[in-house]
């Protein structure tokens, strides 16, 4: 009698170990998987401020391709023109100052485009790994769910013994997963 009292206490002990360890990785598998969802959004967003940046930046360099060629071709009326050089000059002025804006705003296109650049390959650096902390923490909830639902103390009753084996952690994670201070865990029932 009091052996059998001595085997249900520590295959309930057991039992309680396995559903502890369950939800731990169910908890886990949902946190990564809510990480991965929130990097795959802000990754579609930089890309998307990419695009516009880059397709900003190209129209700036198209804007300021067409000022540089009024101003050559402003220069040389002002050198060729001696009846026509105040207007001319002036038509320089307005060319240069064109030139100058549409400059400015060439660079400040491709420095936006290029932090934009930056950014979405952080966030695709970011979704990678997080992708792959979901399925580290996806393998290793299956392993745990396995084990609880084939292990004789687990859902199924009470068994003589055996060892919680196939529950193993890696001593180091894939891509920073889910980890344990122990290599492996296991529970004598």
């Amino acid at each position: 009698m009091r052996s059998d009292l001595s085997n249900e206490s520590a295959t309930l002990a057991a039992r309680e170990r396995i559903c502890q360890d369950l939800a731990q990785s169910e908890a886990n598998q949902a946190a990564a998987a809510q990480a991965l969802v929130d990097n795959h959004n802000a990754t579609k967003s930089a890309n998307q401020r990419l695009n516009e940046a880059e397709r900003a930046a190209r129209q700036a360099e198209a804007d300021q391709a067409r000022a540089t060629q009024e101003l050559r071709r402003r220069e040389a009326e002002a050198r060729a023109t001696a009846a026509a050089a105040k207007a001319a000059a002036d038509a320089l002025d307005q060319a240069a100052a064109f030139h100058a804006d549409a400059t400015n705003h060439r660079d400040a296109c491709v420095a936006k485009a290029t932090q934009c650049m930056q950014d979405a390959r952080t966030c695709e650096g970011n979704l990678t790994r997080a992708a792959a902390e979901e399925h580290t923490c996806a393998a290793i909830y299956s392993t745990v769910h396995a084990e609880a639902v084939t292990t004789p103390g687990g859902y199924a009753g009470i068994g003589a013994s055996r060892n919680y084996s196939a529950l193993t952690y890696p001593a180091t994670p894939l891509a920073g997963g889910y980890q344990r201070n122990v290599a492996a865990v296991r529970i004598a029932l």
